[in-house]
């Protein structure tokens, strides 16, 4: 069939010289539309921070990120917006539908805009973009917590964004394939979203972390945040050995 007037007035998108016509996907292209109205405002802020303008970045991080980690896998559309949550919620993910009918919303809290890097706000994308990426591949079990399954757990940490099992954060890990992606991208770092040896206060008798390390040389070992009550159970790509409780015998 040629592309004729009447087929671009029912929705159809034409392509080049092929006899093939191209049907958009509703959800696709009422995102697009939505990123265009973002793109286009010039009043749009949040405690002075220009919304249009972070948008705009955290877009193009997404496309970027999804070629780096999800290759493999088609992405689509993205729904972003900025919804102001609780101090503790960094952002989140919608699976399915939100409440307006809309899929794919990836959502970043603008009240941490002012006090976080952009690398972790990055960070916090890529860790919505893994539960886009779980919800496509393997549907997680539901849960009114927030459960983080072992599964998501285990790429995060790989990744160098690892998370407790209920999504906190751990920090960013250096190195890691997200940290030299963020290098590579010249995304602003601070001290805060690194973790790095000694940068931790010392364990005490009732906090609620404890330190974990690898095997590495002094200098280079790589440390993490660990619930207490909790085992984290990767591996160091350098090294190769397995993370345990600093000060724990090995």
């Amino acid at each position: 069939m040629k592309n004729t007037p009447t087929s671009t007035t029912l929705g159809a998108h034409p392509t080049t010289e092929a006899d093939v016509l191209a049907f958009p996907n509703p959800d696709v292209e009422v995102n697009r539309v939505i990123a265009e109205h973002q793109d286009a405002q010039t009043a749009w802020a949040y405690g002075g921070v220009d919304l249009a303008r972070e948008v705009r970045a955290i877009r193009s991080w997404a496309r970027d990120l999804v070629d780096q980690f999800f290759a493999s896998h088609c992405a689509p559309g993205f729904l972003f917006r900025f919804e102001r949550e609780g101090s503790r919620v960094l952002g989140h993910y919608v699976p399915g539908r939100n409440d307006v009918g809309l899929q794919w919303e990836i959502s970043i809290n603008p009240r941490h805009l002012t006090t976080r890097s952009e690398r972790q706000t990055a960070a916090v994308l890529l860790h919505e973009l893994l539960h886009w990426f779980e919800e496509s591949v393997r549907p997680p079990r539901r849960s009114a917590h927030g459960y983080h399954s072992a599964w998501f757990r285990k790429f995060a940490q790989e990744w160098g964004i690892p998370c407790t099992r209920y999504g906190a954060e751990l920090g960013i890990v250096a190195p890691s394939p997200f940290s030299a992606w963020a290098d590579e991208h010249g995304l602003r770092d601070d001290v805060s979203s690194a973790i790095s040896p000694g940068a931790l206060p010392p364990d005490e008798p009732h906090s609620k972390r404890v330190p974990w390390v690898c095997a590495c040389p002094p200098g280079e070992r790589v440390t993490a945040q660990v619930p207490r009550a909790s085992e984290l159970r990767a591996h160091c790509d350098r090294c190769g050995a397995a993370f345990h409780r600093k000060g724990e015998a090995r």
